[in-house]
């Protein structure tokens, strides 16, 4: 993506294509500084992403998902308790509630049995 920020000689980030001292000039000295912090917290999300250090999740922790169960022909709930990354993929644990246990799972897992909706797993159920 590309960058909205860029830093001054002083570290501080700026907008790209926007003069800070007419920013600073049509805002109050409380009201820049929060532009600041926010400009600043901005460019670190930047230099994270240009760096790869940025990873965007499909989902996150204690997210309900839908399950389908090819073998038996049915969708089951879970639950996402947690995602890691392991060696080869980035996993998640889901606590499988109709079961009462957990199973792993990788990302790429999504869109083939795991799910965010249950429409979305049952539209798939009825296509086998």
């Amino acid at each position: 993506m590309k960058r909205l920020t860029e830093r001054d000689e002083f570290g501080n980030a700026d907008i790209i294509g926007v003069d800070s001292m007419d920013l600073q000039c049509n805002l109050s000295g409380e009201e820049f500084n929060k532009i600041t912090k926010v400009l600043n917290k901005l460019a670190e999300y930047e230099d994270l992403e240009e760096q790869g250090k940025l990873l965007k999740l499909p989902c996150k922790a204690g997210q309900r998902v839908y399950l389908l169960r090819k073998d038996i022909k049915t969708v089951i709930d879970g639950e996402i308790t947690s995602i890691r990354i392991g060696e080869f993929a980035i996993e998640m644990k889901i606590f499988i509630i109709d079961d009462n246990r957990y199973t792993d799972a990788s990302f790429d897992k999504i869109g083939d049995i795991i799910f965010f909706t249950r429409e979305e797993a049952e539209a798939v159920l009825k296509e086998l």
